[in-house]
């Protein structure tokens, strides 16, 4: 189980139903059903504090609190896919280039948004994001 969430979280769902297939580790539905890992959640805007803190609270949620730990949080230009993709927790298009996609919608709300996107796109009005540059300060309470 444990090498299934490691494929599945650093290569992505595509690898890990390689490795399901080809080394008989736990398929994708079995892994995400019965992971301690709890995925972040996506921020298609430029992430908010609130959001940011949200997702520090849910990477360490498990993390065992009894004894003295310190934790570092280092974040370099994360690099990401060039694709766009749905994400069902808030029914929105991620992979969208954030500076150049505020006049378009990405919330999924009918199949029409989908097209002037990929018309944009095509057009080369909007692009997919490359990676990740801009972080929000927070409070060092916090």
């Amino acid at each position: 189980m444990l090498w299934s969430i490691l494929f599945l979280q650093l290569g992505s769902s595509c690898v890990a139903s390689l490795t399901h297939r080809t080394l008989g580790l736990p398929g994708v539905s079995t892994v995400r059903q019965n992971s301690l890992v709890t995925p972040l959640i996506v921020s298609v805007g430029t992430p908010t504090k609130a959001q940011i803190q949200r997702n520090i609270r849910l990477a360490f949620e498990n993390a065992d609190v009894t004894g003295s730990y310190g934790y570092v949080l280092m974040i370099d230009e994360i690099a990401i896919e060039q694709r766009s993709r749905w994400d069902p927790t808030n029914n929105s298009i991620l992979g969208i280039c954030r500076e150049h996609s505020t006049h378009i919608n990405l919330d999924f709300c009918t199949i029409n948004d989908v097209k002037i996107l990929f018309q944009e796109i095509l057009e080369g009005k909007s692009h997919y994001a490359k990676e990740v540059r801009e972080l929000i300060s927070m409070d060092s309470d916090h």
